[in-house]
């Protein structure tokens, strides 16, 4: 396997016949045949989810929204019952929460989805996939130079 997660990119990236572009994970040497199902963790969790978002009918409804949302736009499927095999090798399934943020515009919750969820036992998606530098700038630092001269210019890209 390369060492560099972006080696080839461009070679690996795909176009599928909705116009949707698909790039591989780019796993980390030898960890992808170490990365176990976590089917029954992800069902605890969803099970926990569902009981929380009943308490809220308009919470379940609003981010019921938001799941039939993602679906219909292709970035989630289905588990279909019929084919699923707790078990296997390389299944793995993101738990995911909404986050309710009131003060938006456009979205008041939304999906967040956990590549870091602890299984018992089980490396996390995030330990198995490569990760390269740290793009955000450091917060001091900007803050800092911010401050340095009598004015400041901000700009948006």
């Amino acid at each position: 396997m390369e060492t560099n997660p972006l080696a080839n990119f461009e070679e690996r990236v795909m176009r599928g016949m909705e116009g949707r572009y698909s790039v591989p994970l780019p796993w980390r040497q030898n960890k992808r045949d170490q990365l176990k199902s976590n089917y029954y963790q992800a069902a605890a969790r969803l099970r926990r989810l569902l009981k929380r978002l009943h308490q809220d009918p308009n919470l379940l409804q609003s981010y019921h929204e938001q799941i039939l949302q993602y679906l219909q736009s292709g970035f989630i499927s289905k588990v279909d019952p019929k084919t699923l095999n707790p078990v296997q090798e390389l299944e793995y399934y993101l738990p995911h929460r909404p986050v309710v943020r009131q003060q938006a515009v456009s979205t008041k919750n939304r999906p967040v989805f956990d590549a870091s969820a602890r299984g018992e036992g089980c490396l996390l998606l995030n330990d198995c996939l490569e990760t390269d530098e740290n793009l955000n700038p450091e917060l001091l630092a900007v803050l800092l130079r911010f401050r340095w001269n009598p004015l400041a210019w901000v700009g948006d890209i």
